[in-house]
């Protein structure tokens, strides 16, 4: 309760505030002597903020100024804006992402812990954490569940060229750079804003303050017939350091795109994965092939069916999905093999130092096919040349800016990034059978036939993805997490109501922040979907972004349309230009940067070498050379992984004379 009411007095502070604008672009702080008297009411149990600077108004709707209670007496219970950096530069990053950035006041920058950024002010109605829940014709907002039964129904649209691999590969990246936390029960355990049954949602007398319930129409053809009234939502943690300004949700994980699934987001997690020997990943030796390593831990396995298998790496949610789960084994595989060709090549080195450089060179192959081979497909070649996004064809990078935070946006991770939920399809194709994804949601267990990593790899190469479009399978909107329940989660209703609880304002207001004109009607977004829209929204006005951002027409060579290309070409301008370990950085800026021919050797990196190198050779011994197209599409046919056709990374370059 105490941590509530450290955000409360934020709030209050922020609205004492917020009128006393001096200037079209900048204010002080003012109060009157009857606010003055309430401040240091002794009651109230601490004074004023001392000595506020002139800040802009910008910055203060996007709480991008250091207001902290310096001198305060609730100081102590604030977050402290700096970690401990040693003074002399670390060539290797550290796992939670601190001292990054060199400056006082900006070491905890995008480090695990730390908040989301915003592109506009939050919607919130109170200007702290109260969500919007009223149209712009002042009607109540519609339910999100109505919003995705109208607007999102099942229908079947393969992608003509992608295959599923964008798909989940663009999942490893989230589970990177993003996860939010919900709040919980002062004991860790979770909030039921439900009734046990699930047919209505907790009266306010007995609902938790975190409780922001969906409710469920009684006309609902689906979830009517279960008589569920309630779908269980609680709120994102915010962050604990008192800032003056409205609530910000916190990333548990790096918001650098730097391997944090492999590796962890803290030295323990990343020491728990290591064998330490040979600077290798601990694994599972399956009958001489390595599979990620077994858990038992509560917190990891929670959702895992007992005796079923529950596999370990450095993301809590390893085992949401066995195509996820397959990804991260490719991955730890490679570093393995990676520490393992540098121990062969320098004898000498410790296990640390394998190690650490096993890692640097991973992460840098990550972020090599994120930026050349993956990030292309999503926003095409005109907005990555725009955000000048392409990764050098030779030499060095010097963008990097210590200006520059490269902490994810909550527009960005609750609404751009979320496009991917339109691209599932409800089954897995694989060799041997037809799997429905519920059935393989925190359900791994597959992974142990001998066959299935190669299986469920080819699949993912082969299998078309589904469109970015207004549809979204009913594995997703009715099964999700259903475990042996006949029904599960509706991901596009929690997808919405995330949104409200981050404070993300409306599509309209994002067209105008990114330069497009506003919608005026629902046939602005296509005459087919105009009805749904209408049966949804009551104003074009309360369209949500991530509803208008999937409504959009693809660009030319590019999978989104305008908007969300705009929101994620600047969150990953941000990733490069704000991590002085980003692998193409020099040594001017990087104090960890690889030598000249070794930097070569990291751009001939590409998602099919991955696989090749890192399959089992049974199902998957060819691989078509553009891994997140279709081996359908002309010159892309699959060829022997042996082939010179898909390049290898020497790494002899990291031999030491």
């Amino acid at each position: 309760m105490r941590q509530r009411n450290l955000s409360l007095f934020c709030g209050i502070l922020s609205i004492l505030i917020v009128y006393q604008i001096f200037g079209a672009y900048s204010f002080k702080l003012y109060r009157s002597s009857a606010q003055e008297n309430q401040l240091n009411n002794k009651k109230a149990g601490f004074t004023p903020v001392p000595n506020l600077q002139s800040i802009s108004v910008r910055d203060f709707l996007l709480n991008n100024f250091n207001g902290a209670l310096e001198g305060a007496s609730l100081e102590s219970d604030c977050q402290s804006q700096d970690a401990p950096c040693h003074s002399r530069p670390r060539p290797y990053r550290l796992p939670d992402g601190t001292c990054n950035n060199p400056l006082p006041g900006r070491t905890s920058w995008a480090a695990a812990g730390t908040p989301h950024l915003r592109l506009l002010p939050p919607a919130y109605v109170d200007g702290i954490w109260e969500p919007r829940l009223t149209s712009a014709t002042g009607q109540p907002l519609p339910s999100t569940r109505d919003i995705s039964r109208f607007v999102f129904p099942d229908v079947d649209r393969p992608h003509p060229t992608y295959n599923l691999m964008v798909m989940l590969f663009g999942q490893f990246i989230s589970h990177d750079i993003t996860q939010t936390a919900s709040i919980t029960n002062r004991d860790g355990t979770p909030i039921s804003c439900c009734s046990e049954d699930g047919s209505r949602p907790l009266p306010p007398s007995q609902s938790h303050f975190a409780c922001m319930p969906i409710p469920i129409s009684p006309d609902d053809e689906f979830y009517a017939q279960f008589n569920q009234g309630c779908m269980n939502f609680v709120r994102s943690a915010i962050a604990p350091n008192c800032r003056l300004g409205s609530a910000r949700q916190i990333d548990r994980v790096t918001h650098y795109l730097d391997g944090s699934p492999i590796y962890g987001s803290d030295e323990q997690t990343e020491a728990d994965l290591r064998a330490f020997e040979g600077g290798r990943l601990r694994m599972l030796n399956d009958f001489g092939r390595d599979l990620l390593p077994l858990s038992n831990d509560v917190q990891l396995c929670s959702q895992i069916p007992p005796g079923s298998t529950c596999f370990q790496a450095g993301d809590t949610r390893t085992n949401q999905i066995i195509s996820i789960t397959a990804m991260h084994t490719l991955f730890a595989r490679e570093h393995n093999r990676v520490a393992t060709r540098l121990a062969q090549l320098n004898p000498h080195w410790s296990d640390d130092l394998l190690f650490v450089e096993a890692k640097r060179i991973v992460v840098a192959e990550l972020q090599y096919i994120a930026y050349n081979e993956w990030l292309p497909l999503i926003i095409g070649t005109e907005t990555m040349a725009r955000f000048d996004l392409n990764v050098r064809p030779d030499g060095y990078s010097d963008d990097y800016s210590a200006d520059i935070n490269a902490a994810v946006t909550s527009e960005f991770i609750t609404a751009a990034f979320r496009f991917g939920h339109s691209t599932v399809d409800g089954v897995f194709r694989t060799f041997s059978e037809t799997i429905e994804i519920p059935d393989v949601m925190f359900e791994p267990s597959r992974l142990l036939q001998r066959s299935f990593y190669d299986d469920i790899l080819v699949t993912m190469t082969s299998q078309p993805m589904q469109e970015v479009d207004s549809s979204v399978t009913n594995g997703l909107s009715q099964f999700m997490f259903r475990g042996t329940n006949p029904f599960g989660l509706d991901l596009v209703s929690i997808n919405l109501q995330r949104a409200r609880d981050h404070g993300l304002r409306t599509y309209n207001e994002y067209l105008e922040l990114t330069g497009s004109r506003k919608i005026g009607n629902f046939e602005d977004l296509g005459p087919e979907i105009a009805e749904r829209l209408q049966r949804a929204y009551a104003s074009p006005d309360d369209i949500e972004l991530w509803v208008g951002g999937l409504l959009e027409s693809a660009q030319v060579d590019a999978l989104l349309g305008p908007t969300f290309s705009e929101i994620i070409a600047d969150q990953f301008s941000r990733f490069r230009r704000g991590d002085r370990y980003f692998f193409e950085h020099s040594p001017e800026i990087n104090p960890g940067a690889f030598t000249p021919q070794q930097i070569a050797e990291v751009r001939k990196t590409s998602m099919a070498r991955l696989l090749c190198d890192n399959s089992d050779g049974i199902f998957l011994q060819a691989a078509q050379p553009q891994a997140f197209l279709q081996p359908t599409v002309n010159g892309n046919d699959p060829v022997s992984c042996d082939s010179n056709a898909i390049l290898r990374v020497d790494l002899s370059a990291w031999q030491e004379e």
